[in-house]
């Protein structure tokens, strides 16, 4: 009998809350997009894989012991592999037939470069939502996120995992990386209770906003490691002192729904970051952001990097859509790509 799932996870913006949140304690705020990641699984004579990334070209793959997963291709499947393997390792010892799985990405642009927009995560989240559905295992959210997270344990260290908390429970969401210790089995690990995170689901943002890409790929991995050397210094410290404050207040702004208190608390972290960027000489602000901020300052907006900078995009902020038609225009101007990307809602938002 045929069986097929079709998952969905959404892509992320960071709001505010970047660099403080790789370090347990601190805050983050984040959106998610109603453009993400699809992974479609269907019952088949044997293990497949294709992506629209690559073309559509299928590759095969197997599964060895029941645990682990060979993917004949030179392309990089790695989170595809640690998500299914994750997945296996939690429903043990239930067998697995063979299947074929699909991936198909909306948040790359036609240059197949990624906007920052946290499609690795989203991968890792619809990857296990469509292989536990099509073992007809039955996830909560919490499980969900923490077999993500585990899954990207297999591939770096180096992470909040904010990106996969918005991918999972959507909409704007607060969220505080713990404190984990991988020292119990899989399944323990996943029904447990992990100390310090803290998930919470907000209201919409009180202000418009408007995205713009920068046309420079940046690594953000790669940046936090050069951030962290500093993180024995004094002055970030500081930096992460004032970090929990800027995005405290930008949270009560969201929840009382005022628009002139979040735009002040984006300005604060934008400068907090300039801060940053100064102590440690890392580049977050690179050239073409800072002209991509300027003209949004030009057009009565206010402006940040989301996520770690050094490229990728740019979020202008508004009261009403008048002077983010005008940063529009004057990004266009300039050969700036304006991404027309919609800011999901959640059910809850939906049926209020």
């Amino acid at each position: 009998m045929s069986k097929k799932i079709i998952a969905f996870a959404p892509g992320k913006m960071y709001i505010l809350g970047e660099y403080a949140v790789v370090h347990p304690g601190h805050p983050s705020i984040l959106v998610s997009l109603s453009q993400g990641v699809f992974v479609t699984i269907d019952a088949s004579a044997t293990c497949s894989m294709t992506s629209s990334k690559y073309r559509d070209e299928k590759f095969s793959f197997s599964i060895i012991n029941q645990q682990h997963v060979h993917i004949k291709s030179n392309y990089d499947f790695s989170y595809v592999k640690a998500a299914i393997e994750i997945v296996l390792e939690y429903a043990a010892p239930k067998v697995v037939e063979p299947f074929a799985i699909h991936i198909e990405s909306q948040l790359d642009n036609t240059l197949l470069q990624k906007y920052g927009f946290g499609s690795s995560a989203a991968i890792l989240v619809a990857t296990i939502t469509a292989f536990s559905d099509f073992l007809s295992l039955s996830l909560s959210k919490e499980q969900l996120f923490k077999l993500a997270v585990m899954a990207q344990l297999k591939l770096s260290s180096a992470s909040s995992f904010g990106d996969i908390a918005c991918s999972v429970y959507q909409g704007t969401v607060y969220y505080v990386k713990g404190h984990l210790s991988l020292q119990q089995p899989l399944q323990l690990m996943i029904e447990s209770t992990w100390d310090g995170f803290v998930i919470e689901q907000l209201p919409s943002l009180p202000c418009s906003m408007l995205i713009g890409y920068s046309n420079v790929s940046a690594s953000s991995t790669k940046l936090v490691n050069q951030v962290n050397q500093y993180r024995n210094h004094p002055l970030f410290d500081e930096f992460l002192s004032d970090a929990v404050k800027v995005v405290n207040r930008a949270k009560h702004a969201v929840i009382t729904n005022n628009c002139k208190h979040f735009l002040l608390s984006i300005d604060e972290y934008r400068t907090l970051l300039l801060k940053l960027q100064h102590l440690t000489q890392v580049s977050i602000e690179i050239p073409i952001i800072e002209t991509m901020i300027s003209l949004a300052h030009q057009s009565n907006a206010v402006a940040k990097t989301s996520g770690a900078g050094g490229g990728d995009c740019v979020i202008a902020f508004a009261s009403n859509k008048n002077p983010l038609e005008q940063c529009r225009q004057r990004w266009e101007i300039n050969q700036i790509e304006v991404i027309d990307y919609s800011v999901s809602i959640t059910k809850e938002e939906v049926n209020e």
